[in-house]
């Protein structure tokens, strides 16, 4: 097998699958993104010397939670003009292992909406 630290494909080649037997793979992975992640092996994904291939997809979802996670909030629901409210922005770092490492030069931009500065 082949894999390629931090690339987001691995390779399985000139494996021998005896009658009746499977193989098994395990690959450990993380994400940088939020939402459901579907991984999928097409049809012919899997291939032989001998011709065969196979006729189905094979598909697995996950869903992912990306790193940085931000948080916004007012210290009131309502201000009267004039009024000052404290807005407070948490930016979380949510990796639950050094995969990324640590995360550097992280910027943040917030436009308000019309009518509040």
């Amino acid at each position: 097998m082949t894999a390629i630290a931090g690339s987001n494909l691995f390779e399985l080649d000139n494996a021998t699958l005896d009658i009746g037997k499977s193989c098994t793979v395990t690959v450990t992975t993380t994400t940088i993104e939020d939402g459901n992640l579907t991984n999928s092996i097409g049809i012919s994904g899997i291939s032989t010397k001998e011709n065969v291939s196979n006729p189905f997809p094979a598909e697995a979802t996950i869903t992912g939670r990306a790193a940085l996670f931000p948080q916004k909030s007012f210290d009131r629901e309502e201000i009267a003009g004039g009024v000052p409210s404290t807005m407070t922005i948490t930016i979380r770092n949510r990796q639950r292992t050094t995969a990324l490492g640590t995360l550097n030069n992280v910027d943040l931009t917030d436009n308000f909406p019309t009518g509040l500065i």
